[in-house]
């Protein structure tokens, strides 16, 4: 149960982050239906340091095509932009390989 919680509330903060993002950016709401997370893991982990390289084929993996714009944010937590069944995503990766997509 802990564990599960971790993911909860470390997903939750990834939204939180990237929704004030987009919230700047596009100046409104984050829905849901718009939001891509794959390769979630259920253990927590201490970031650790990860290249531009292998975040980028986390983002590939994770089924996403065209990854542009990737930089590091904080340590081990990359962001970008890349597409997936033709829509483009804010994508951002953390240092375990999750992957989290918002809908642009």
């Amino acid at each position: 149960m802990m564990r599960k919680r971790h993911l909860v509330i470390s997903t939750w903060v990834l939204v939180a982050g990237l929704s004030g993002s987009a919230a700047a950016i596009g100046g409104g709401h984050v829905d849901a239906a718009n939001i891509l997370l794959s390769n979630a893991r259920d253990t927590a982990t201490v970031p650790q340091p990860v290249s531009p390289d292998e975040a980028k084929l986390w983002i590939l993996n994770a089924g996403y095509d065209q990854v542009s714009g990737l930089e590091s944010v904080t340590p081990g937590i990359y962001q970008g932009t890349a597409v997936s069944d033709g829509a483009t995503y804010d994508v951002t990766v953390d240092s375990v390989g999750n992957v989290l997509g918002i809908k642009e």
